[in-house]
């Protein structure tokens, strides 16, 4: 997500589960130097987040096949 900040984009979104862990990400963001994009965490379930208007994807360690697939049926339709 800080690499995909630091192009010229419109957006980038990280969407963490773990309320630690996007806390983490949420102070990296803040000290991310030479961002060109707006760059924001999420602290939700993937599965209940709306991809309407995602036009790229990157899943980094993601989660276990079956919820996968639920993320992944739901960025199909």
């Amino acid at each position: 997500m800080c690499l995909a900040a630091r192009h010229k984009i419109r957006r980038a979104i990280g969407i963490e589960y773990s309320s630690t862990r996007a806390d983490v990400a949420k102070r990296n963001v803040t000290r991310l130097r030479g961002r060109r994009a707006d760059a924001r965490i999420l602290c939700q379930a993937a599965e209940e987040t709306d991809y309407t208007d995602v036009t790229a994807l990157y899943f980094f360690n993601p989660f276990e096949p079956t919820l996968l697939d639920s993320v992944l049926n739901k960025i199909s339709l």
